[in-house]
């Protein structure tokens, strides 16, 4: 049985497309395509069976013989879904989410070394199974980067958007950048106060049509993974860009694999950094 189906058997169920609502609860929004409900309202997330079990109150047992059975739904349909080729954004989820992540924040800390402050700059989240962080582009939600309790297991909430520029708004007030490899490694120099940004779409990716957002820019540093696909990323980056301001530390002097995150978990400082990009940067030609 469908969530929304399910949902409307107590509630009326209104709205188009993928994002529905409830009459008796505005706050009660139902994304039909991943089939959970999100209650702002009482900082509750779930699917089908948590409907079940929490809010309506339902046994364990009975929840499992609901969802398995084939008995249509108690009422008409008030919606009608039309066809849509690209995902529309839903920006309040950026709230949803992030006050959810609220209770939630030993994995930001722990895996990731960010501080209060930086959650909250960044409106980081949680949904109950995967931490969010919002992308905007020119000021507008665009999608959320997504990431596993495996720190490697990375994806985006909304499908077929393609790859985004992340914290690109940074460089309207400064004249040196850092582009990290990702999303994550960007939010990281950002709390040490080093301008950085990045992209969603992993480090083989570049997109020219980016160019003109870094025309100020007298310095630019690629900073990606020691590792093989950093190394090239970084080296695209910096052809793409301009050799004679652009240049590349990848931590070849770590650990294979070693990353932003890494260095300052490990207790580097922004001065340490400094010093590295001062001293150990390469133009292109030199990796």
């Amino acid at each position: 049985m469908a969530l929304e189906d399910l949902i409307g058997q107590t509630y009326t169920v209104v709205g188009n497309g993928r994002w529905l609502r409830t009459v008796e609860h505005d706050s009660l929004v139902i994304d039909i395509e991943k089939q959970l409900f999100f209650w702002n309202s009482r900082g509750v997330i779930g699917n089908a069976y948590k409907w079940l079990t929490e809010i309506i109150g339902v046994s364990p047992k009975e929840a499992k013989s609901i969802l398995h059975s084939q008995k249509p739904a108690l009422y008409t349909k008030t919606y009608v879904e039309p066809p849509q080729d690209t995902p529309t954004p839903y920006s309040q989820l950026v709230n949803v989410f992030y006050n959810y992540g609220k209770e939630h924040h030993e994995y930001w800390h722990n895996t990731r070394g960010y501080t209060e402050e930086t959650i909250n700059r960044f409106r980081l989240g949680f949904n109950g199974e995967i931490y969010t962080i919002p992308v905007y582009v020119d000021g507008k939600f665009k999608n959320f980067q997504c990431l596993g309790v495996n720190p490697k297991r990375r994806f985006s909430w909304y499908k077929g958007l393609g790859a985004l520029p992340f914290n690109f708004s940074n460089l309207v007030v400064t004249d040196w950048v850092v582009i990290a490899e990702g999303p994550v490694d960007a939010i990281m120099l950002r709390q040490n106060n080093i301008p950085a940004v990045s992209q969603t779409g992993g480090a083989g990716t570049w997109k020219d049509k980016w160019l003109y957002y870094f025309i100020k820019m007298k310095s630019i540093y690629a900073v990606y993974d020691n590792d093989d696909a950093g190394n090239e990323g970084a080296k695209g980056i910096a052809k793409s860009l301009g050799t004679g301001r652009t240049r590349i530390f990848n931590f070849w002097d770590f650990d294979k694999g070693y990353d932003v995150t890494d260095f300052f978990k490990d207790g580097g400082t922004k001065e340490d950094f400094h010093e590295l990009l001062s001293k150990k940067s390469r133009e292109v030609w030199e990796v």
